[in-house]
C-alpha cells in the first residue's frame, strides 16, 4: 500500500500546530487556578526576597508548609501547624506510610479565621467534599514528624523596585499575607501581595 505523500509545507504547518497547542495547553493550565479558583488569604513569611540571576521576585513561606500530623500526645516542634490526619493519612506508623513519601499528593484543608486569613486544619491524600483544598506534593518528612509541603507558592514575581519594600515589611514584622486563587482541582496560584491588607502594586 502507498503512502500518501505530504509536502515539506504541510509537515511545518502541522509541526507548528501541534506544538503552539502544547504552548497554549500548558499556558492555561498554569493559569486555571487564576480564572476558575476561589480566592483566599494565607500569612506570608520570609525567606530570601532577591535572585540577581532570575529577575526581581520575592520569595515566600506560609504556614501551611511545616505540617505537624497529630498523633497520640506529641506536641507539633516550634514553627509546625499542628492538622489532623485524615483518610490513609490516620495511620500509625506513619514513617512508613506512602502518603508521606517524598513527591507524594497531599490535600492540606484549610479554614477561615476571624482575621479572614485561611489556616491548614487537616491533611488527606484525596480532597475532601466540601472543604477547601489545597493541593500540594510532600517535600520531606523530618524526624520530629513535621511534613513539609509544596504548593508551588513559594515566589511571587515582582516589578523592578517593587519587591524591597515587602522584604523591609516582612523583615519589620507587619502583616504580609498572599492572596492565593484555589481551583477545585487544589492546585493554586498567587494573585496578588498585601502589606498591611493593601494589595501591593
Amino acid at each position: 500500500m502507498r503512502v500518501p505523500h505530504v509536502s515539506r509545507p504541510m509537515r511545518t504547518l502541522v509541526g507548528g500546530t501541534v506544538c503552539l497547542a502544547i504552548l497554549a495547553g500548558m499556558m492555561v493550565g498554569h493559569a486555571w487556578p487564576l480564572w476558575t479558583g476561589e480566592t483566599v488569604l494565607l500569612r506570608a513569611r520570609p525567606v530570601d526576597p532577591r535572585d540577581l540571576f532570575r529577575g526581581e521576585y520575592v520569595r515566600l513561606d506560609t504556614p501551611a508548609t511545616r505540617l505537624f500530623v497529630v498523633e497520640g500526645t506529641r506536641t507539633a516542634p516550634t514553627g509546625a501547624v499542628p492538622v489532623r490526619p485524615l483518610g490513609a493519612w490516620q495511620k500509625h506508623d506513619t514513617m512508613e506510610n506512602r502518603h508521606v513519601r517524598t513527591g507524594s499528593a497531599a490535600y492540606v484543608q484549610l479554614e477561615r479565621r476571624d482575621s479572614g486569613e485561611h489556616e491548614p486544619v487537616s491533611i488527606s491524600s484525596t480532597p475532601v467534599e466540601n472543604a477547601m483544598n489545597l493541593r500540594g506534593r510532600v517535600r520531606r518528612r523530618s524526624t520530629d514528624g513535621t511534613v513539609y509541603v509544596d504548593y508551588g507558592l513559594d515566589a511571587f514575581y515582582m516589578q523592578e523596585g517593587t519587591a524591597k519594600p515587602v522584604e523591609l515589611a516582612l523583615l519589620d514584622g507587619r502583616g504580609v499575607q498572599m492572596q492565593v486563587a484555589i481551583a477545585s482541582s487544589g492546585r493554586a496560584r498567587i494573585r496578588t501581595l498585601l502589606v498591611d491588607g493593601v494589595p501591593v502594586r
